[in-house]
């Protein structure tokens, strides 16, 4: 139980940060603009595109620990390569409802 928790929990921060894709194309609408004058342009990748900017973070994986790996595969000794192919095996296409309500925010 414990280890589905936080596989959940690194899937919806991946995912947050993978469909907050910045992008510097096109002009800014009136409802791209923050209070602060801010421009976020972003758009929802999808499940080929998340998966590939996931594994891109080599940061991220680099700073893993191999007590990182073991407790997130919940087995002594993991794999990053076992570990990766399990990361993408959670990647899933936004349902249409969920892009709509993540474009009205």
């Amino acid at each position: 139980m414990k280890r589905r928790i936080m596989n959940a929990f690194f899937l919806v921060l991946m995912l947050t940060v993978i469909t907050l894709t910045v992008s510097c194309a096109g002009e800014p609408t009136p409802d791209d603009v923050g209070e602060d004058g801010a421009v976020l342009n972003y758009r929802i990748a999808d499940k080929a595109e998340g998966i590939e900017l996931m594994l891109s973070n080599d940061e991220f994986f680099a700073g893993m620990t191999q007590n990182d790996l073991d407790f997130r595969m919940q087995e002594s000794g993991a794999q990053m390569d076992r570990y990766k192919e399990f990361a993408k095996e959670q990647v899933r296409d936004f349902q249409t409802s969920r892009k709509r309500l993540s474009m009205s925010i």
